[in-house]
Formats: structure tokens, sequence, C-alpha cells
């Protein structure tokens, strides 16, 4: 049968369901959109809030800092020391008076004070400008009392009193003597400034149009926030109003309790704003920007308004558009409600046709082919089966009959139910096995087991192929009997290395410890003869006994390596968990100790534990940081750098140098026995120190290498493998 299409007549639900979800993903959009313009109002509203208070907080500051520079430069005039003193001592001078009266008028009316009063050290009014003002209260005379005694310039907060009722500020500047030994303030100068004309126009005046924008001056005064400036919306306001600090969401008392930057609220008339704060240096007043949320937000209502009708126009189409798509589906579906029809009628015929094709490749192949029911009767054979079945069992398949009634050998039927079964519950089975006792006779064989399943998937019956495998089978048997024929010799020959290595280790332990003993004769002699016959040598055979006594010394540090190298190969491994830090450390610190008066700078990283023979690994590092101390000898600063990495889950130590380093393409020599990359007349050695390295770290199953460039130093690396301890190399 050919494969059956279903189709499902589209239901209003799913349509429905679909418009619904589309509406709802329109409205998130829309809200989206719009919350994406409100944010971009508001951080475009901050960064101009922003600008204007650090705007108005700078004018502030450069405002004070040119009162203050007025009261410094009149205190550095030493014509107004000595009029003061003039007028005070009562000699009136008239030159001296005029000179104040015009100094006093000239800064009134030139830099916008509006009195200035000139006062002894009594707190008695010696000159004012308008002349009209004589009158001095406090706090203004307190702060006259303290500038004249402490001998500084002293400015006051905004503040009212009842000599001066509206809102001011007073500058006090000492009077001092213009003697070497006297400079001690004798009199003050007190500038009334008034904020109506000189600051409150800078902290009003705002940079671009605005209808509800402002700025605020404002100062923490006890448990409430004193707005210092007029209002734009109350009048009459500056050192008046005060709000309880209760109220947090009020700009003005947020910035008296210290807060700076932007902020949403409600001002002091209750109405929500946007704000920004800013505290003016050297004061302790705050400058606040502010401007009414509905003027920023009122243009983004046209926009609202747009974005609602685009919204509900795109749900409507949505709606139009999923009508249109179902009535075109449920006309789809009735034509491919005929279409199916159409097709199965086909599908059966094709079906027949493509069975009488298998049927007809089934026959042709030589391989035996068929297939079972679940009850285990044949649906299918081919002639390759069958006469098969007549070679082993002397029976004849036919179609409807159990395959087992064909079978004659008991086991047989078991190990082919057994596989059977396997595949009718799903398995694909593939099974070797052989037909007679005697081995060079065998017939071998492949059975694949291959469920077969329906339309539904459910498994009604198992196709078997079977493959002959007997050439192959002949031929891997006499593969493997090659193989082990093979490791035969390849165990022969590793015992004989192994047994020539031992003899060459033994040798070579015995020749450098016989060459020991003449060795020192030769040495002892040759200082017999320097001591004994010395005067009667000449100069060259001096010079010839000290040769012979370095080469006997020479050859001597040659027997030694040679002993140490030896032991390394026959030493026994007793591996420990090993502190590798601790250990190099440890190695550092004996070998500087022979190197007093060098600036060495060591780096110790914390180097991870690991498994090996404590003994002979101490040698390794010993070896390494003494040719890192060896071959930086040279250098003014010695830098030496001990340290780990990590690759693909393996551990490397190494050891960085900043000494002379060698030539890579003599890399070859370097782990040799006696082999050197540097004459002996430059640095000290025999050569046998890496080869020691290479041989421990390649008997713990490691690795060691090292990369260097001449004049750049070197960096020797040696891997461990991360092993239990009994699975180091024992010999």
């Amino acid at each position: 049968m050919g494969k059956k299409y279903r189709f499902k007549k589209p239901r209003n639900i799913t349509f429905i369901s679909i418009w619904f979800f589309y509406s709802l993903i329109v409205i998130a959009g829309g809200i989206f959109y719009y919350s994406y313009l409100q944010n971009e109002a508001d951080e475009k509203v901050n960064e101009e809030l922003s600008a204007v208070a650090d705007l108005k907080a700078g004018q502030i500051e450069r405002w004070m800092k040119e009162r203050v520079g007025d009261g410094h430069l009149l205190m550095k005039n030493k014509m107004v020391s000595e009029a003061v003193d003039d007028l005070i001592s009562g000699k009136h001078s008239g030159y001296f008076t005029d000179y104040l009266r015009s100094l006093m008028e000239a800064y009134r009316v030139s830099y916008e004070y509006r009195i200035l009063r000139l006062a002894d050290s009594q707190i008695r009014i010696l000159m004012a400008s308008p002349s009209g003002d004589s009158l001095i209260g406090n706090p203004a005379g307190r702060d006259v009392a303290k500038a004249i005694s402490e001998n500084r310039l002293i400015i006051s907060d905004f503040h009212s009193s009842p000599v001066i009722p509206y809102p001011h500020i007073d500058m006090v500047v000492p009077i001092r003597r213009n003697k070497e030994v006297d400079t001690s303030a004798f009199a003050a100068m007190v500038f009334v400034i008034s904020p109506q004309e000189t600051l409150y126009p800078l902290i009003e005046s705002w940079p671009t149009p605005s209808k509800t924008s402002e700025t605020l001056l404002v100062r923490r005064e006890g448990d409430s926030v004193l707005f210092l400036n007029e209002l734009r919306h109350f009048k009459e306001t500056a050192l008046k109003l005060r709000l309880p600090l209760t109220d947090k969401s009020i700009p003005a008392v947020r910035a008296a309790l210290g807060f700076e930057g932007s902020f949403k609220g409600k001002d002091y008339r209750g109405v929500p704003v946007i704000t920004n704060i800013r505290r003016i240096k050297g004061t302790n007043w705050y400058m606040v920007a502010k401007v009414d949320s509905h003027e920023i937000y009122t243009p983004l209502r046209f926009q609202a308004g747009a974005i609602i009708i685009i919204c509900l126009l795109l749900i409507v189409a949505a709606g139009f558009a999923t009508g249109y798509l179902r009535r075109n589906l449920e006309t789809r579906y009735y034509q491919l409600q005929y279409e199916t029809e159409k097709e199965r009628a086909a599908a059966e015929t094709r079906y027949r046709e493509q069975y009488n094709i298998l049927r007809g490749l089934n026959e042709s192949s030589e391989m035996p082919i068929f297939s079972l029911d679940r009850n285990y009767r044949y649906t299918s054979f081919n002639s390759a089966h069958a006469n098969t079945m007549k070679k082993i069992y002397d029976t004849s398949p036919d179609l409807g009959v159990s395959i087992f009634d064909c079978m004659t050998n008991e086991s047989d039927r078991e190990l082919a139910k057994k596989n059977i079964d396997r595949a009718l519950a799903g398995e694909k089975v593939v099974e070797e096995a052989f037909s007679g006792e005697q081995e060079l006779q065998r017939i071998y064989f492949e059975e694949t087991h291959n469920p077969i399943v329906n339309d539904s998937n459910e498994v009604v019956g198992v196709a078997v192929v079977v493959r002959d495998l007997t050439r192959r089978k002949q031929m891997e048997n006499e593969l493997r009997r090659m193989n082990d024929i093979l490791e035969e010799k390849v165990k022969e020959r590793t015992s004989q290395l192994e047994a020539a290595n031992r003899e060459l280790e033994a040798f070579s332990y015995s020749v450098s410890h016989d060459l020991r003993a003449p060795l020192r004769a030769i040495h002892s002699f040759t200082s017999i003869l320097r001591e004994d016959y010395g005067n009667r040598l000449n100069e060259e055979g001096l010079r010839i006994c000290d040769i012979i006594e370095s080469s006997s010394v020479h050859l001597g540090q040659l027997i030694d390596d040679l002993l140490a190298f030896s032991r390394v190969g026959r030493a026994t491994m007793k591996p420990v968990r090993i502190d590798m830090e601790a250990i190099a450390g440890s190695v550092y610190n004996e070998l500087l100790s022979g190197s007093e008066g060098r600036d060495v700078k060591i780096n110790i990283m914390k180097l991870p534990r690991t498994w090996g023979d404590a003994t002979t690994i101490r040698l390794v590092w010993t070896n390494l940081i003494s040719n890192a101390l060896k071959y930086t000898s040279k250098n003014t600063n010695t830098e030496i750098t001990i340290g780990y990495e990590q690759h693909k889950g393996e551990t490397i130590y190494y050891v960085k140098d900043n000494g002379v380093g060698f030539d890579m393409k003599y890399y070859h020599k370097l782990f040799g026995v006696f082999q050197r990359l540097h004459s002996q007349k430059e640095f000290e050695g025999n050569g046998v120190g890496l080869a020691i390295v290479y041989r421990i770290i390649s008997r713990h199953g490691g690795k060691v290498w090292a990369e260097s460039k001449p004049g750049e130093g070197s960096v020797f690396f040696f891997s461990l493998p991360s092993v239990k301890p009994n699975e180091v190399e024992q010999e």
C-alpha cells in the first residue's frame, strides 16, 4: 500500500486563537514602542537638565570666586591700609578720606555691591557708601569681629536682619596693618551683596525656551529645606518658604538630604516634575534644575494616538487576513481529499509493480534471503535460501509454513528462535555462526535480522539476509596465527635488548668506578712531582703539571657525572605524592646560597602536586634551576620564573630564565650525554645534567623539551602523567 495522507479540516477556534495572539503581539509592540519614545524623551530632558544644572552651578561658583577675588584685592591694597589707619587715628587727611570714599563708591557702582561699610574693631561705622547708611547689626557685627580677630575674609550665607530686611550676603574683608612686624587686622570692610540684583538673574535664567522650567537654590536648615531664591510660580518666597524634610518625593528635600543627580518627583506645588540636582562647591547650597513632566510628555500624546490607530488597523487587517486564509485552507482541504483518493489507487498499482521487482531482485541474489511473519511462517524466500535449507536439513520451505518445521537440528531451532524474537521486538540483530565440527572444514556465515514495520510503525515480521563469511574467517585465522608468531619474536628481542641495556649500565658503572684509582694516582703523583721537583722544572714543565692536574679534576667530574647518570637508570622508583612547590623552593634556596652578591629575581608560582619518585624529581629541579642560574650569571639582573600550565588535561612544569639562550638548530644535541652548546670557557659543566633530567622524566612516563633564542633566554618544560603510585615505572 502507498502512504496514506490525512488532512484535518481547519477549525474556527484555531484561526480565532491565531488572530487573538497576533493582536496581543501588536498591542505589546505598540506599548513597547511608546515606552521607547518615553524613555528617549526622559534621556533627552535628563541630559538638558544635567547641562543646565552644571552651567548654573559653575556660574555661581565663578560668581563666588569673583567676590572673593575682590576681597583679596582689597586686603593687599597698602593704600587702603594707610587711609584707614589715618581715619582711625583721627588725622582725617583729606587725601586719604577722599580716596576711601571714591574707592568704596567705585566698588559699589562698578561691582554691583548694594552697601559698603568701613568698621573698626569696636564695630563702629567709620565710613559708608551710600553715605547715609551708618548702622550695622547682627550677624554682620559678629562677622566683623571674627574677621578682625582671625585676620581672614568671611562670606556669610543668605540672611536678612532688622537693619537690612531683604535677603542679602555679607562679605567681610579685614584691613591689615602695613608693617613688616605687624600684619594684624585692625578694621574691616563690609560688602553687602543683594542676590536680587546679581545672583538671582544667574539662577533664574534658562538657556532654552520653556514654559515650566525653573532653577532653585536651596539649603538645609535644621529639619527643613529653605528656598534661597525667588520662585517662578510663588512670589516673595526667598528665605521664607520652608518645607519639612519628611516628604522625600520633593526634589528640594532630596537636595537638602545630600542627593545629587536625576530624580522624578513633585515640586513645592505638588506638580510632577523631572529634576537634576548639583551641589555648589565650597557652600552648603544645592542647585535644583527642574521642568514639569506634562511639558515633556505632552508631545507624546499625539504619537500615542497614532500608535493606537496603527495597532487597531493592524488588528482589523489581521482579522480579514485570517478569515481569507481559513477559506482558502478549507478549499484546499477538499481538493486534497479528492487527490488523496486518486493517489491511493495509483499507489496500489505501484505497490504490485514494486513487489514483483523486489521478488526478482531476491531471486537474482546469491545470498539466502527470506522473511517471516510474527508466527514464524514464511512470507517470502529466494532460491538461494531454498537450496541452503535443502543442503543443510534436506527440507524444502514453502509460503505459510513455519521455519522451525524445516529445521531438523534442535540447537539450530533454539538459536534461530532467539534471534527472530529479538527482531520481532524491534531490534536489528547481526549474528555470526558456523557449521561443521572440524575448524578447517567449517562454513562461516552472518545472519542479519531486520524488523519489518507497517505504516503505524508496528513490527509485523522479520527479514533475514545470510552472508557467507568462510573466506574472510580463514584469512582472519591465518592473520591471528602470524600475529602470535610476531609477538613471540618481539618478546624475545625485547628480553635480549633489556639484558644488553643492563650489561651496558653495569659496564659503564664498573668502568667509571675502576677509573677512579688510576686517576687519583695521576693527580697524586703530579702533586708530588710539583712539590718535590718543582725547583728543577722549568716554566713549561710546571705548565704541563697544571694541565695534568686540571685534566684529572675534569676527568674526575666526568666520572662522577657518568656514575650519577648510571645510578639514575638503576635506581628503584618509590612513587609518593610530591609537593612540587616545596621542592622547587628548597632547591632554589640551596643553590642561591652559593650565588651571593647576585641580583636574582625569582617568581615561583603555586605548583600543583603530582605522583613520582621524590628523590629523582628533586634531581630534575636541581639540574634545571642550576642551569638557569649558571646561564644567567653574566646578566646584570637575573629573572627566573618557575611555573606550570594546564594543556589537554596534562600538567606541564617549566623553568624560564633570561640568560644567554641557545640556537634551536642544535636542539637535537641538548639532552645527549656530554653534549654542550657552550664552551667550557664560557660556562663550566660536563653536559650530563640535561641527560639525567631526560632519563628521569622518561622513566616517569613523561616528556621533556625546551624553547630558546640566542640572547633571549630559555624555557625548559617537563610533563608528568596523572597516575596512581603503582602506575609509576618500577625497575
